[in-house]
């Protein structure tokens, strides 16, 4: 089996940076377009493969959707983005920084917890603004850790949190109206 990865509608590798005239003989065919089509694995794999080419469908990394728009339309690609916060805050992904100290880094080595407590108890309090939120204290919460020790950090964080006694009963109401969805905790362990 083989995977080949690539976009033949990227631009090809050229010599416009290269150093000196671009005319220049290097002695290296690397930056011959010809012969970059004639050697380009990905042109020789999809008329070799061409039955089991198989195309993306989801774009991850743009922090706005605007920015992959233009591909989607000028190239026929038709790829999903996920919702941009810029737009409505109240959809999509956004970015929380939580401001570095000690407590907040991660605590790695023999002997260590391999959590980020600093981190988990963000994120603790963040599940409690959700559920305040006026609007968007009616979705169900999830919580996605990195590792299975952070998310039972975060888990572990989160059952003491809610027995304050200034929290229990929001959260208790909370938790009534989401019987069929509570709050989870899972890891990509």
């Amino acid at each position: 089996q083989i995977i080949i990865a690539g976009d033949s509608k990227q631009l090809p590798p050229c010599d416009f940076f290269r150093a000196g005239e671009a005319s220049q003989d290097y002695g290296d065919d690397l930056y011959d377009d010809e012969e970059n089509k004639e050697n380009s694995l990905l042109v020789t794999a999809d008329g070799a493969l061409s039955d089991s080419s198989v195309s993306l469908c989801w774009h991850y990394r743009s922090c706005d959707e605007a920015l992959i728009a233009f591909s989607n339309e000028n190239m026929d690609y038709n790829l999903i983005t996920f919702p941009s916060a810029v737009k409505n805050p109240d959809d999509g992904i956004e970015y929380i920084r939580v401001p570095y100290s000690k407590e907040t880094c991660y605590e790695s080595g023999k002997g260590c917890s391999h959590v980020n407590k600093g981190e988990a108890q963000r994120i603790v309090e963040l599940i409690f603004s959700e559920m305040t939120h006026p609007t968007r204290k009616n979705f169900s919460i999830g919580v996605v850790a990195f590792s299975n020790a952070q998310a039972s950090e975060i888990e572990n964080r989160w059952d003491i949190f809610r027995q304050q006694p200034d929290k229990r009963g929001i959260i208790e109401e909370w938790e009534k109206s989401h019987a069929e969805e509570p709050v989870i905790f899972c890891n990509l362990d």
